[in-house]
Protein backbone atom coordinates (compact mmCIF):
# COMPACT_ATOMS: atom_id res chain seq x y z
CA UNK A 1 0.00 0.00 0.00
CA UNK A 2 1.47 3.41 -0.50
CA UNK A 3 2.28 6.17 1.59
CA UNK A 4 0.13 8.61 2.53
CA UNK A 5 1.17 12.42 2.11
CA UNK A 6 2.27 14.73 4.60
CA UNK A 7 -0.05 17.12 2.85
CA UNK A 8 1.66 20.83 3.94
CA UNK A 9 -1.62 23.81 3.14
CA UNK A 10 -0.72 27.70 4.09
CA UNK A 11 -1.11 28.52 7.40
CA UNK A 12 -4.66 30.67 8.09
CA UNK A 13 -5.57 33.04 11.18
CA UNK A 14 -3.84 31.86 14.36
CA UNK A 15 -0.44 31.98 15.90
CA UNK A 16 2.84 32.00 13.87
CA UNK A 17 3.21 28.16 12.49
CA UNK A 18 6.68 28.71 14.68
CA UNK A 19 4.70 29.17 17.90
CA UNK A 20 1.90 25.98 17.32
CA UNK A 21 4.60 23.51 16.25
CA UNK A 22 6.24 24.34 20.08
CA UNK A 23 4.78 21.66 22.06
CA UNK A 24 5.14 19.14 19.52
CA UNK A 25 8.34 19.54 18.50
CA UNK A 26 9.62 19.48 21.87
CA UNK A 27 7.72 16.65 23.02
CA UNK A 28 7.55 14.47 20.30
CA UNK A 29 10.82 12.41 21.55
CA UNK A 30 9.10 11.46 24.71
CA UNK A 31 4.88 12.04 24.57
CA UNK A 32 4.31 8.47 24.22
CA UNK A 33 6.74 8.00 27.50
CA UNK A 34 5.05 11.13 29.30
CA UNK A 35 1.27 9.60 28.27
CA UNK A 36 1.83 5.58 27.86
CA UNK A 37 -1.87 4.03 27.82
CA UNK A 38 -3.22 7.00 30.09
CA UNK A 39 -5.94 8.46 27.58
CA UNK A 40 -6.01 6.23 24.29
CA UNK A 41 -8.16 3.31 25.72
CA UNK A 42 -9.98 0.61 22.99
CA UNK A 43 -13.30 2.16 24.25
CA UNK A 44 -12.20 5.64 22.62
CA UNK A 45 -11.09 3.90 19.02
CA UNK A 46 -14.63 1.60 19.20
CA UNK A 47 -16.59 4.98 19.99
CA UNK A 48 -14.93 6.58 17.32
CA UNK A 49 -15.43 4.02 14.70
CA UNK A 50 -18.79 3.23 15.43
CA UNK A 51 -19.59 7.26 14.84
CA UNK A 52 -18.01 6.89 11.94
CA UNK A 53 -19.74 4.30 10.36
CA UNK A 54 -18.22 1.55 7.84
CA UNK A 55 -15.81 3.55 5.35
CA UNK A 56 -16.16 6.41 7.11
CA UNK A 57 -14.14 9.64 7.24
CA UNK A 58 -12.97 11.12 10.20
CA UNK A 59 -10.37 14.14 10.86
CA UNK A 60 -8.38 14.22 14.19
CA UNK A 61 -7.09 17.55 15.26
CA UNK A 62 -3.48 16.94 16.70
CA UNK A 63 -3.38 13.87 15.35
CA UNK A 64 0.40 13.10 17.34
CA UNK A 65 2.07 9.92 17.52
CA UNK A 66 -1.35 8.30 16.04
CA UNK A 67 -2.35 6.61 19.32
CA UNK A 68 -5.69 7.18 18.31
CA UNK A 69 -5.35 7.08 14.08
CA UNK A 70 -3.86 3.90 13.81
CA UNK A 71 -5.88 1.77 15.44
CA UNK A 72 -9.14 3.36 13.91
CA UNK A 73 -7.08 3.27 10.35
CA UNK A 74 -6.24 -0.48 10.80
CA UNK A 75 -10.47 -0.29 11.48
CA UNK A 76 -11.25 0.65 8.17
CA UNK A 77 -11.76 4.47 8.60
CA UNK A 78 -10.44 6.96 6.66
CA UNK A 79 -8.34 9.02 9.00
CA UNK A 80 -6.31 12.47 8.29
CA UNK A 81 -4.76 14.64 10.99
CA UNK A 82 -4.07 17.86 11.37
CA UNK A 83 -0.37 18.38 13.04
CA UNK A 84 2.09 22.05 13.14
CA UNK A 85 4.95 19.66 14.25
CA UNK A 86 7.13 18.50 11.71
CA UNK A 87 8.95 16.36 14.33
CA UNK A 88 5.60 14.72 15.69
CA UNK A 89 4.67 13.60 12.12
CA UNK A 90 8.52 11.97 11.73
CA UNK A 91 7.03 10.32 14.78
CA UNK A 92 3.49 9.09 13.57
CA UNK A 93 5.53 7.74 10.26
CA UNK A 94 7.73 5.88 12.45
CA UNK A 95 5.14 4.04 13.81
CA UNK A 96 3.52 0.71 11.63
CA UNK A 97 0.78 2.21 9.60
CA UNK A 98 1.32 5.88 10.49
CA UNK A 99 2.71 5.90 6.94
CA UNK A 100 -1.04 5.47 5.48
CA UNK A 101 -2.48 8.24 6.95
CA UNK A 102 -2.46 11.77 5.26
CA UNK A 103 -1.56 14.65 7.76
CA UNK A 104 -2.37 18.08 6.83
CA UNK A 105 0.75 20.54 8.45
CA UNK A 106 -1.43 23.22 9.23
CA UNK A 107 -2.50 25.66 12.60
CA UNK A 108 -5.07 23.71 14.63
CA UNK A 109 -6.79 26.82 15.32
CA UNK A 110 -7.59 27.93 11.97
CA UNK A 111 -7.45 25.45 9.06
CA UNK A 112 -8.76 25.26 5.63
CA UNK A 113 -8.81 21.82 4.32
CA UNK A 114 -9.22 20.56 0.07
CA UNK A 115 -11.81 18.04 1.05
CA UNK A 116 -14.38 18.77 3.42
CA UNK A 117 -17.02 16.31 4.59
CA UNK A 118 -16.03 14.41 7.61
CA UNK A 119 -18.40 12.29 9.23
CA UNK A 120 -16.20 12.58 12.54
CA UNK A 121 -13.57 15.21 13.78
CA UNK A 122 -12.09 14.41 17.38
CA UNK A 123 -10.32 16.59 19.61
CA UNK A 124 -9.15 14.22 22.53
CA UNK A 125 -6.75 14.74 25.60
CA UNK A 126 -7.92 18.07 26.63
CA UNK A 127 -5.81 19.34 23.31
CA UNK A 128 -8.40 21.75 22.45
CA UNK A 129 -6.87 23.57 25.73
CA UNK A 130 -3.40 23.63 24.20
CA UNK A 131 -4.87 26.98 21.80
CA UNK A 132 -4.14 30.09 23.94
CA UNK A 133 -7.24 31.26 25.19
CA UNK A 134 -11.14 30.98 24.13
CA UNK A 135 -11.00 33.02 20.68
CA UNK A 136 -8.35 30.10 18.87
CA UNK A 137 -10.56 27.24 20.82
CA UNK A 138 -13.65 29.19 19.19
CA UNK A 139 -12.08 29.87 15.54
CA UNK A 140 -11.00 25.86 16.28
CA UNK A 141 -14.09 24.42 16.29
CA UNK A 142 -15.68 26.99 14.18
CA UNK A 143 -12.85 25.78 11.11
CA UNK A 144 -13.86 21.93 12.16
CA UNK A 145 -17.73 22.80 11.89
CA UNK A 146 -17.19 23.64 8.04
CA UNK A 147 -15.28 20.25 7.72
CA UNK A 148 -17.81 18.30 8.58
CA UNK A 149 -21.01 16.96 6.50
CA UNK A 150 -24.66 17.20 7.13
CA UNK A 151 -25.32 15.52 10.22
CA UNK A 152 -21.21 15.39 11.35
CA UNK A 153 -20.18 14.69 14.69
CA UNK A 154 -17.28 16.31 16.77
CA UNK A 155 -15.96 14.83 20.04
CA UNK A 156 -14.07 17.04 22.40
CA UNK A 157 -12.28 14.85 25.27
CA UNK A 158 -11.59 17.49 27.67
CA UNK A 159 -10.49 17.85 31.66
CA UNK A 160 -12.78 19.75 34.64
CA UNK A 161 -10.44 21.31 36.15
CA UNK A 162 -11.12 20.19 39.79
CA UNK A 163 -9.12 22.72 42.74
CA UNK A 164 -9.05 20.57 45.15
CA UNK A 165 -5.76 18.80 43.50
CA UNK A 166 -3.69 21.50 44.75
CA UNK A 167 -2.31 22.94 47.37
CA UNK A 168 -3.09 26.61 49.02
CA UNK A 169 -0.75 27.96 46.67
CA UNK A 170 -2.46 25.94 43.35
CA UNK A 171 0.58 23.55 43.36
CA UNK A 172 0.67 19.78 42.86
CA UNK A 173 3.31 17.46 42.93
CA UNK A 174 3.17 13.71 41.36
CA UNK A 175 5.28 10.87 40.63
CA UNK A 176 4.53 8.44 38.12
CA UNK A 177 5.45 4.93 36.81
CA UNK A 178 7.96 5.33 34.24
CA UNK A 179 9.77 1.99 32.91
CA UNK A 180 13.08 3.82 32.33
CA UNK A 181 13.46 5.83 34.84
CA UNK A 182 12.08 8.79 37.12
CA UNK A 183 8.97 10.83 36.02
CA UNK A 184 7.75 13.50 38.29
CA UNK A 185 5.06 15.93 37.00
CA UNK A 186 4.37 18.91 39.01
CA UNK A 187 1.49 21.19 38.16
CA UNK A 188 0.58 24.84 39.01
CA UNK A 189 -3.28 25.95 38.86
CA UNK A 190 -3.70 29.80 38.01
CA UNK A 191 -7.61 29.96 39.40
CA UNK A 192 -7.48 34.09 37.99
CA UNK A 193 -6.46 33.60 34.43
CA UNK A 194 -7.85 29.89 34.21
CA UNK A 195 -5.05 27.96 33.33
CA UNK A 196 -2.94 25.06 34.78
CA UNK A 197 1.17 25.23 33.75
CA UNK A 198 2.47 21.38 33.62
CA UNK A 199 6.22 20.36 33.71
CA UNK A 200 7.04 16.61 33.09
CA UNK A 201 10.55 15.76 34.77
CA UNK A 202 11.83 12.73 33.06
CA UNK A 203 15.43 10.91 33.81
CA UNK A 204 16.72 8.05 33.26
CA UNK A 205 19.97 8.63 35.46
CA UNK A 206 21.52 11.92 37.34
CA UNK A 207 20.12 13.88 34.29
CA UNK A 208 16.52 15.53 34.42
CA UNK A 209 14.83 16.72 31.17
CA UNK A 210 12.02 18.82 31.94
CA UNK A 211 9.07 19.75 29.15
CA UNK A 212 6.45 22.09 29.65
CA UNK A 213 2.65 22.79 28.61
CA UNK A 214 0.06 25.70 29.64
CA UNK A 215 -3.32 24.66 29.29
CA UNK A 216 -5.96 26.75 28.98
CA UNK A 217 -9.37 25.66 30.61
CA UNK A 218 -13.07 25.85 29.65
CA UNK A 219 -15.84 24.50 31.61
CA UNK A 220 -18.57 22.17 29.84
CA UNK A 221 -21.13 25.19 30.21
CA UNK A 222 -18.14 27.17 27.91
CA UNK A 223 -17.50 24.43 25.37
CA UNK A 224 -21.46 24.63 25.09
CA UNK A 225 -21.53 28.62 24.25
CA UNK A 226 -18.50 27.63 22.07
CA UNK A 227 -19.80 24.62 20.04
CA UNK A 228 -23.08 27.11 19.58
CA UNK A 229 -21.39 29.89 18.30
CA UNK A 230 -19.47 27.34 15.45
CA UNK A 231 -23.16 26.00 14.77
CA UNK A 232 -22.95 22.86 16.55
CA UNK A 233 -25.00 21.78 19.17
CA UNK A 234 -24.74 19.05 21.92
CA UNK A 235 -26.12 15.87 21.48
CA UNK A 236 -24.41 13.97 24.65
CA UNK A 237 -22.23 14.16 27.12
CA UNK A 238 -20.19 11.11 28.42
CA UNK A 239 -18.34 10.29 31.71
CA UNK A 240 -16.01 9.08 29.37
CA UNK A 241 -15.27 6.85 25.84
CA UNK A 242 -17.75 3.98 27.33
CA UNK A 243 -20.96 6.37 26.74
CA UNK A 244 -21.70 6.03 30.38
CA UNK A 245 -23.41 9.36 30.51
CA UNK A 246 -21.64 12.40 32.35
CA UNK A 247 -22.01 13.48 36.08
CA UNK A 248 -20.41 15.54 38.40
CA UNK A 249 -18.41 12.92 39.33
CA UNK A 250 -16.64 12.86 35.65
CA UNK A 251 -12.83 14.33 35.66
CA UNK A 252 -12.62 14.14 31.97
CA UNK A 253 -15.65 14.09 30.03
CA UNK A 254 -16.54 13.03 26.42
CA UNK A 255 -18.81 15.94 24.86
CA UNK A 256 -20.30 14.91 21.52
CA UNK A 257 -21.27 17.79 19.62
CA UNK A 258 -23.52 17.67 15.83
CA UNK A 259 -23.88 20.36 13.20
CA UNK A 260 -26.91 22.08 13.33
CA UNK A 261 -27.91 22.86 9.98
CA UNK A 262 -27.80 21.24 6.78
CA UNK A 263 -25.02 22.42 4.32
Amino acid sequence: MRAARCVCIRQTRGMPKERVSDYGDAHASVYDRIYGDRFVPESAVTALATAAGADGRLLELGIGTGRLAIPLNDRGIRVEGIEASTAMIERLRSQVGGELIPVHQVDLADFELPNKGFDVAVCAVSTLFMLPGRLSQQSCMAATARHLRDRGLMFIEAFRPDPSRFDDDGNRVESRSDPYGTHVVRSHHDAVNRTIHITHELSDGPDVASFHVTLHYASCDELDQMAALAGLSLRERWHDWSGRPAGEDSSDPVSVYGTVHPK
